[in-house]
């Protein structure tokens, strides 16, 4: 079951009356780091990504994002998943009808830090204010067997 994430159990910092939809809370763009096309590795023992670039705005304060690129989005809110509670993100539909595709995954009970995406721009160039509301965070009910203790969440990031 699916609960509005102002109902939640589930903490999320830095909402503003604008970002509370009807079903969801929209997240805003902080941070977009460009994700290069080098090699990377991943095996059950070890993680080794791609390298990735922050990106800075330009002389209009907008990020430019390259047709055919990808990126690493970070959102300005954090969360705080509840025990039985998962957060999913999925991209706003304005970005999926102009060819900008935002795909995440699963946040686990446990998990703190920002929540965030991997943005692929296949529709051309593409510019970006940060604080932009670029994704919705739906908030559902789960079992929990355990809480999140993987790589990421309050830990230095990867890049």
């Amino acid at each position: 079951m699916f609960v509005h994430p102002v109902n939640a159990s589930t903490e999320v910092t830095n909402i503003d009356k604008k970002m509370i939809q009807p079903n969801t809370i929209d997240l805003r763009v902080d941070k977009i780091f460009r994700i290069g096309a080098g090699p990377m590795h991943m095996d059950e023992d070890k993680k080794e990504p791609r390298k990735s670039i922050e990106q800075k705005v330009d002389e209009n304060g907008n990020y430019i994002l390259d047709h055919g690129a990808c990126y690493e989005v970070q959102s300005n809110q954090h969360v705080d998943i509840a025990e039985g509670e998962i957060a999913i993100l999925l991209g706003r539909s304005t970005f999926n009808r102009n060819g900008v595709l935002i795909i995440s995954s699963i946040y686990d009970s446990g998990y703190k830090d920002y929540a965030g995406a991997t943005l692929y721009n296949i529709g051309g160039e593409t510019t970006l204010k940060p604080n932009t509301r670029f994704a919705h965070l739906v908030i559902a009910k789960a079992e929990t067997l355990h809480k999140y203790d993987g790589d990421y969440g309050e830990k230095d990031w990867y890049w």
